[in-house]
This record gives structure tokens, sequence and C-alpha cells, in this order.
């Protein structure tokens, strides 16, 4: 929940504060142990505090000052370990919930967004996109919080020892990470831009690929497919090499200007008069606090190329967000009560077009189809057959003019609607899942009716196929139903209609692909739901209608009654 991110996020910056205290402390503590290493007596506030520890311990100062230090980086590794843990768990949970949300809310767009929008990009921004605003982009933002935190406290410190010789080391280091920071913040944003880009056109030629394996092997195009993807593989790869080599390099130099640093400082105390004694403890102070800055400074300007370089995946997660919290308030207010049908589907003057009034695919369609018919529709390819079936479903709404379920309008009770129907298409969606779960669709094994299962086989004509397989009911059927037959997917498509006791049935061209003794009995199976079923099917063969109720024609984005 919201609350309990807000209360994450705030034990985070907690951990984040109390972590920089204790790194300081563990700086601090360096310039008393090279004096108590070389004298025991040396004058200092720490030692002083030692010294009373020591006194109501009763134990030895030297003893006290090593327990004092140890426990001191003990809590800092606790602490540590702790943000660690609550950073990752912060960073996944996001993540996941982000995930989750997008994919449902794609998922409840309107069926034109999907019509509108590539599944690669919606893929790239759900799985590719999330991870790397996630892992990259809110984790960097926490350690950078962390490490500024860390280097405020040591610069304190710092001044607080010498503030000529403090002002010279972070003056050096500030410029140099300013000078890294402005020469790669412009490339930095662009490259991102460049990987979102190129990430969404991998996913799609893969889909591509894989998807269209077949024709592709077949038309020997295999190669120009290949070498599309090797192209934007390799601009992705290309810009995440950039943002990687710019993450790691600045380390290098900055130990290199450290180390420059710690000799001017230890010639600088030396021409001062100070003797060995006196700048050994200092060198300590500083060569510590230096090596402790010194990944703090990196990971500073390492974590802002990072948030430069997801940027713009953040700009563009952030206006999905926004948008999906507008549309699940308009999904959650539009969607209404239950919905009967026990009369009749009534089109009233319905008009469709996607863009304009011009280009209008369905005009002034009246219709009315009562319940238990059979109704055949056919008509030349891009005549609007599916897009009658997406009104009909509710997936898409009507420009102009109503339909109506019983004289409740469909646009107020979409959802109870699609309760009631079954949709079976020309290629028939499975998973690779056993049969019986492929039919009882998004059941798990265990809760699926398996005498149900078997009735409808029999109904479907599938028992004599299962009957023939080594798991029976339990085979798996391979990615995308690849071992069974053009007739044995459509027969699964329609069980899984029956097995869900769906009132209305909607087929669209599912025996196009099919010989023509497979097809008489799929028609066969049709028919026998005469009375019992609500059947739409589209076709592009007239002739298979013979027996049904009501025959269409789609002419020129009209319904034509034979």
């Amino acid at each position: 929940s919201h609350l309990e991110k807000k209360l994450g996020f705030y034990l985070l910056i907690g951990l984040i504060v109390l972590c920089g205290i204790f790194e300081t402390l563990g700086v601090l503590m360096l310039a008393p142990l090279a004096q108590n290493l070389l004298d025991q007596g040396a004058d200092n506030y720490i030692n002083k505090i030692v010294q009373d520890i020591s006194a109501f311990s009763e134990l030895e100062f030297f003893t006290a000052f090593l327990i004092m230090f140890g426990i001191i980086y003990l809590i800092k590794a606790i602490l540590l370990s702790l943000l660690v843990f609550f950073q990752s768990k912060f960073a996944y949970e996001c993540q996941r919930e982000l995930s989750n949300d997008l994919l449902g809310n794609f998922s409840l767009r309107p069926f034109s967004f999907h019509m509108d929008t590539n599944s690669s990009v919606l893929i790239r921004t759900i799985v590719a996109d999330v991870n790397l605003l996630t892992h990259t982009g809110i984790t960097n933002l926490i350690i950078l919080l962390s490490e500024l935190f860390v280097l405020i406290g040591i610069i304190t410190l710092l001044f607080s020892y010498d503030t000529k010789v403090a002002f010279s080391i972070f003056s050096i280091m500030g410029l140099a990470a300013i000078f890294i920071i402005l020469i790669t913040k412009n490339k930095l944003v662009e490259w991102g831009e460049r990987r979102v880009q190129s990430d969404g056109n991998r996913l799609k030629l893969v889909q591509e690929i894989l998807g269209g394996i077949r024709n592709i092997k077949l038309s020997q195009n295999l190669n120009f497919f290949i070498g599309k993807y090797k192209e934007h593989n390799a601009i992705y790869s290309l810009s995440g090499r950039h943002q990687a080599f710019l993450q790691l390099i600045p380390r290098i130099w900055f130990e290199l200007i450290l180390i420059a640093l710690l000799i001017s400082i230890a010639g600088y105390f030396t021409l001062q008069g100070f003797n060995a004694y006196e700048i050994i403890p200092l060198f300590a102070l500083y060569a510590g606090a230096g090596f402790r800055i010194l990944p703090s400074i990196s990971r500073i300007v390492a974590c802002n190329q990072s948030l430069r370089f997801v940027s713009p995946v953040a700009e563009q997660l952030s206006s999905l967000i926004v948008e999906t919290e507008i549309n699940n308030y308009k999904i959650i207010d539009k969607e209404s009560g239950f919905l009967e049908f026990h009369k009749a589907i009534e089109f009233d003057s319905v008009s469709f077009s996607y863009s304009n009034e011009k280009d209008r695919i369905l005009r002034d369609i009246d219709l009315y189809i009562p319940k238990g018919s059979l109704i055949g529709i056919y008509g030349q390819s891009g005549s609007g057959k599916t897009t009658f079936f997406d009104l009909l479903t509710g997936l898409i709404q009507p420009t102009a003019g109503k339909i109506t379920i019983d004289g409740v309008n469909l646009e107020d009770s979409i959802e109870s609607w699609q309760k009631k129907i079954a949709y079976v298409e020309q290629s028939v969606f499975l998973n690779d899942l056993s049969i019986a779960e492929n039919i009882a669709f998004g059941e798990v094994f265990e809760e699926i009716d398996l005498q149900k299962v078997q009735k409808v086989c029999e109904e479907t004509e599938l028992s004599p196929v299962i009957k023939n397989l080594p798991g029976d009911l339990s085979e798996k059927v391979g990615e995308r139903g690849i071992m069974l037959s053009g007739g044995q997917l459509q027969r699964i498509g329609i069980a899984r209609a029956l097995y869900r006791d769906s009132e209305v049935l909607f087929l669209d061209e599912i025996t196009s692909s099919l010989d023509s003794d497979n097809e008489a009995s799929i028609m066969q199976i049709i028919q026998s739901l005469k009375s019992k079923k609500t059947v739409f099917m589209i076709s592009h063969k007239p002739e298979l209608f013979k027996n049904f109720d009501i025959i269409f024609e789609l002419k020129a984005g009209k319904l034509i009654k034979e």
C-alpha cells in the first residue's frame, strides 16, 4: 500500500542518517588510534571519553579504546547491512507493484488501445523499463542519498580539524566531480533514449522471428530478420557499454587525485614544522577520510550518471502511472450491476469508425437477434466482420447508436456481459499446459471439474484424441498448442466455451484453415448447439450457414439480411 511504501521510505532515510553518523565516527577514530599507537597519553576529546570508560569498567586504557573502536565499526556494519536489506526490499517491492499495476492497467485498457500500441512496447515497459527504473533508478537514488550524508558528515569532521586543508581537498575533488557530471550529462540522456528505443525494437523483432519462424524459414528470409535484430541489439549494447564505462572510469582518476592530495598534505604539514608524531595521526585521519570519501564521490557521480541514463524511462513511466490511476478510477466507476440475457440482442442505428465519420466501418445498423439463434455472417476481407464482433463483445463501443441486451445498454454492463460470452478465433490461444487446464482456462489443475471436462470433450469429439495421448487429460499441448492439429485446436476452443457454460458463442473464421472433413465435423458440433446457445459465426463461406436461423452479409459497412 501507499502507507507501507511511505513508512519504508522514511525508515530508509532514518537508516541513511544513522549510517552517515557512524561512518563519520569510524573516520573520527582513526586519528586517536594513530596517536595512541604512538603515545597513549595523547590529549584529545576521544581519549578523555575512553579514560572515563576505562575508569568505570576497570579496563586498561588501550583495551577500552580498542573495544570502543570495535563497537563503533560493529554498529556501523549492522546499520549498513540493514540499509542494504531495506534498500533491496524497497526497490524490489516497487518493481513488483509497479509491474503488476502496469500489466493490470494495460489489460483493462480499451481494446482500441491494444490495436494502436505494439505489444513489444508494452512488454518492454512492464518488464525491462520497470526493472531499469527500480533496480537502477531507485537503488541509485538511495545510494546517492546515503553517500551524500556520509560526505556531509566527513566534510564537517575535516573542517573541524583544519579548514584550509579540508577546503582544498573538497574544492579539487568537487570540481573534478562537477566536470565529469557536466561533460557526460547530455550524452547519458541521449544514450538512455536510444536504449529505450532499441530495446523496444529488439523485443518486437524477437516476437516476430519466433512467432513467424515457419514462414521465415520457408521464405528463406531468416538472415534479413536476424540482421535487423543485430542492428538494434548493437545500439542497445553500445548505449549500455558507454554508460558502464562512464560509471567505472571516475573512480580510477579520483584515486589518483586523492593520492596526489595526500602527498601534498604530508608535504604541507612538514613545511609547517610538524614532527612525525604530529603528522602521522593527521595523515591517518585524512587518508582514512580520503579513502572513505573516494567511493562516496565515485558513487555519487556514478549514481548521477545512472539517474540521467534512466531519466527517459522515468519520464515515460511517470506519465503512465498518472494514466493508470485515472484509468483505474474510470474503470471502477464505469462498471455497474448484473446483466440478464433472456430475450434478445438489439442494435439501434449503430455506427463505428476508428478516426472520423468519413471512415465509418459500420453504418447505421439496426438488428434484432433472439436468444438461442444461430447467426452466420459473411463478407469480403475488410468488410468489418471482426469490428462487428468487437462491438458485440463490448471490446469497443459504438461511435453512434447503442447496443442493448434485453433493453439494457451494453456499455453500462460490459463486464457482466463478457462473463456470459466465449470467443473462439481462427488461431485458438493455448498455454503450454495440460489439455484439461486449457479447456478449464484460468483454473489450476486441482480445482478443475474433470467430469465436466470429459463431458465437453465428448460433445466436441475430442474424447478419441485424448484417449490416444499418453497422459490423457493431463497431457501437455506444447507452446501455442504445437502438438495438436488445427481441427483439434478448434475443438478445444469450443470445449472451453462449453465448459464455462457460456450463453453466447462468437466463432471467428474457425474453419478457414481446416480440411473438408474437419470443417463438416465442426459445423455439426455448432448446429447441435441450436436453441441451447446463441451462436454468432463469421466465415468467408456462406454455404456453411445453410441450417442457420439468421444469415447476414456485411457489405460497405451495412448488414444485408438474406
